[in-house]
């Protein structure tokens, strides 16, 4: 796959930010090329699952997606799903921020 250095930049960039800790493994492969890769990401310093992307190795299609609180559809290739958790985490992250100001006001 072409964007295998966008997915692991787009990793790294999740993980820094969110202090995650992430891993590629071969999930799946049927000898006919088709190969699925699983990408298992979490949290530090717990080590405790907080997701698993699973997607084709040849196109990048997302296959399955579980990742905690992130309830929207599977996007159709692994960058665009990789984009849509950032920006899930970061609005998370920025309402957990505002929601100890408002418990603080108290």
């Amino acid at each position: 796959m072409s964007d295998k250095f966008t997915i692991i930049n787009l990793l790294n960039k999740l993980a820094v930010e969110q202090k995650l800790t992430w891993k590629i493994k071969s999930a799946y492969g049927n000898g006919t090329g088709k190969n699925l890769l699983e990408v298992l990401i979490y949290s530090l310093p717990q080590q405790i699952r907080k997701g698993q992307i699973v997607f084709e190795a040849g196109t990048g299609q997302v296959m399955a997606i579980q990742y905690s609180g992130f309830k929207a559809a599977a996007a159709e290739n692994i960058v665009d799903m990789l984009l849509d958790v950032i920006n899930f985490e970061k609005h998370r992250k920025a309402a957990d921020g505002d929601l100890k100001k408002a418990v603080s006001a108290y």
